[in-house]
């Protein structure tokens, strides 16, 4: 099995507003189907991947542990990159082989804030720290 590019569970269809299934995301589930299908000896999972949404980067792992369940061994090889929700794909494997140059790690979260300093500066606002 191949994880290339970004794991996006969803896409917005921005004309009616609702949300889809990301067909790329859906044929990787396919493969897991596939795999599972053909009574496998063991599952190896290549992983290029800086990760995507937790929904989707969590259904991935459930699918790993699937197979895990139904004692069918699997190992993840980071090539490139295996990051994020790559990485946490990654952990549901009985074992993972990296590339040397392969950067691995950092299951992690993306936090946005509002920056108000200029604003609040402009108006005469001053922040303490203590």
């Amino acid at each position: 099995l191949s994880l290339y590019g970004p794991i996006y569970d969803t896409v917005q269809d921005n004309d009616r507003g609702v949300r889809t299934i990301n067909p790329a995301f859906e044929a990787f589930l396919d493969q897991f189907d596939a795999a599972s299908k053909a009574n496998p000896q063991a599952i190896i999972l290549r992983i290029n991947s800086g990760g995507g949404t937790a929904t989707g980067s969590v259904m991935l792992l459930n699918e790993m542990l699937r197979f895990r369940e139904a004692k069918i061994p699997v190992i993840a090889v980071c090539e490139g990159v295996c990051a994020s929700g790559s990485y946490l794909t990654a952990l549901g494997a009985d074992k993972i082989i990296a590339a040397k140059e392969a950067w691995v790690g950092s299951v992690g979260s993306v936090i946005e804030w509002l920056n108000a300093s200029v604003f609040m500066a402009r108006h005469g606002f001053k922040l303490r720290h203590r």
